[in-house]
């Protein structure tokens, strides 16, 4: 089947601040760097969590600009706490235009110059990407967020540590704020989980509350009204009689050592996952690792009788 190439967002800038034709929102305040950390990072006491974690994980629902994703990384990698963040986006913005915002940001946010370097084409599914020499790790899913997160739910077997819920409004975005999904980042939790979004809507508070999560208002004044922020609680309307699914996921321990058996692709790859992973790895294998032929002196061929590579 060939892959399926996305529509990108129809992206233009007022001043220093990107706006969306499609959804006829900005995205993110004129102190966007700033507004994440107020909006997402301190509700949730996200820097204090991160000194005292082994590794962090957080889901987002709406990508954009990446600003979200760098602000965290930036967070992570000042606590030393490795950082799994993954994300959902159904309108990437184009490698082009990425490429120009990351020109702007890079003086203050350095991350973002490697981001650009390593933006994922615009094709359905899942990216991966590890930036900072493997401190932190970005798994981006292009497509549908209900179809990523359903297809995660198969996948993921610890839960995240914080949501990010960053879609556009929800009268222009309908289809990122449903009960659906919030049952799904509910399955996706686990008790201390939290979430955090720049809307105040009444109905996405209700929402979060239903699937488990103690929501509150947070103020946001002088540079809005409110936004919304919570903690999962692994209790909600509809849990004795299971019309709801999100009960949590139940957090599985890392094994401290993984002995490999094989050192060829296979094993050489889960080998570099597990390691990447903090797990100590020890690869046996019969065969002794392949070298380099050494090069043929000129006493032996005068230097001229060497393989050559044509293509």
């Amino acid at each position: 089947m060939a892959p399926t190439k996305l529509v990108p967002a129809r992206l233009r800038w007022h001043d220093d601040q990107p706006f969306s034709d499609t959804y006829g929102d900005i995205y993110h305040a004129p102190d966007g760097a700033d507004e994440v950390a107020r909006v997402l990072l301190r509700p949730g006491a996200i820097p204090e969590r991160l000194a005292r974690a082994s590794r962090f994980r957080i889901g987002e629902l709406g990508f954009g600009t990446g600003l979200n994703f760098i602000v965290a990384a930036e967070a992570s990698l000042a606590a030393g706490t490795p950082l799994h963040f993954v994300s959902f986006e159904v309108a990437p913005i184009a490698p082009a235009d990425f490429d120009r915002m990351a020109d702007r940001r890079a003086r203050r946010h350095p991350l973002y110059a490697e981001l650009a370097r390593n933006y994922p084409p615009l094709i359905r599914g899942w990216h991966q990407r590890r930036l900072a020499g493997g401190k932190v790790c970005l798994t981006l899913f292009w497509g549908d967020a209900a179809e990523g997160i359903g297809e995660l739910e198969a996948l993921q077997r610890n839960p995240l540590d914080a949501w990010f819920l960053d879609g556009f409004a929800p009268d222009r975005n309908p289809e990122l704020w449903s009960d659906p999904l919030f049952e799904a980042i509910a399955r996706l939790s686990d008790s201390g989980t939290t979430v955090a979004t720049f809307t105040s809507a009444g109905r996405v508070r209700r929402g979060l509350q239903r699937v488990g999560f103690a929501m509150r208002r947070v103020d946001q004044r002088p540079h809005k009204s409110e936004s919304l922020a919570g903690t999962f609680a692994q209790q909600h309307a509809g849990a004795s009689t299971g019309s709801c699914a999100g009960q949590g996921l139940e957090r599985v321990s890392a094994p401290r050592h993984a002995v490999v058996i094989g050192a060829g692709l296979a094993g050489a790859s889960a080998a570099r996952h597990l390691a990447e992973a903090g797990v100590r790895v020890t690869v046996h294998d019969p065969r002794p690792p392949a070298r380099d032929p050494a090069p043929a002196s000129a006493g032996e061929d005068g230097g001229q009788n060497r393989d050559q590579v044509r293509g």
